[in-house]
């Protein structure tokens, strides 16, 4: 196992709504959209409880990490437990990453990534994607949702609406919806408690 951590100046909710779309990524994670193709071939489904997206992998070499077919044993599904808890399985040798968000504050949260692989030593390829992981997406999410929170702060933020059409997977918020309606019976159900 392997993890790495950061501290992220962004509520917990910020975060998990972040990897709850991706019409975002064709602007703020281009490598990514070389690696995987989120539009045409995502297929996102939930139960009520949990959800994921299934994504095949798109080029064997792209600029994320290169794929080596000889240890291509996997495509990708990014799935969410609430509620901090997403398994990632990305293009290539098994492995899995749990990635947590740990609240740390009103606008400060923790940022986990454990990385399991079969072997105690990692390939030269699964090295590659620890790294890209590290220092390319991880950083890229960290500085949208510090900005997202910034604005969240602001006094000419006003709450907009969710787009939530589930013909068009790549566009849609429907799973920021299903994570929001989480949170607001959560809520509910804490205010129902106190006496």
């Amino acid at each position: 196992m392997q993890r790495i951590e950061r501290e992220v100046g962004a509520n917990w909710k910020t975060l998990i709504d972040n990897n709850h779309e991706c019409y975002h990524c064709a602007f703020n994670h281009k490598s990514l959209m070389q690696l995987v193709d989120y539009e045409s071939q995502a297929v996102w489904s939930d139960d009520g409880i949990t959800f994921s997206h299934e994504v095949k992998r798109k080029q064997l070499d792209n600029p994320a990490y290169a794929l080596n077919p000889d240890e291509l044993r996997q495509d990708s599904l990014f799935g969410f437990i609430w509620p901090t808890l997403i398994p990632l399985w990305f293009p290539g040798s098994p492995s899995a990453v749990l990635f947590q968000v740990i609240p740390n504050g009103p606008e400060s949260s923790i940022a986990r990534h454990d990385f399991y692989f079969l072997d105690t030593g990692m390939s030269s390829q699964e090295q590659d994607f620890v790294d890209y992981i590290d220092k390319v997406l991880v950083p890229e999410d960290v500085t949208l949702c510090e900005s997202v929170q910034r604005g969240l702060r602001s006094r000419g933020y006003r709450q907009g609406k969710l787009i939530v059409d589930r013909s068009r997977p790549d566009f849609s918020e429907h799973h920021v919806h299903f994570f929001q309606q989480f949170v607001y019976q959560a809520l509910l159900e804490a205010k129902a408690a106190v006496p």
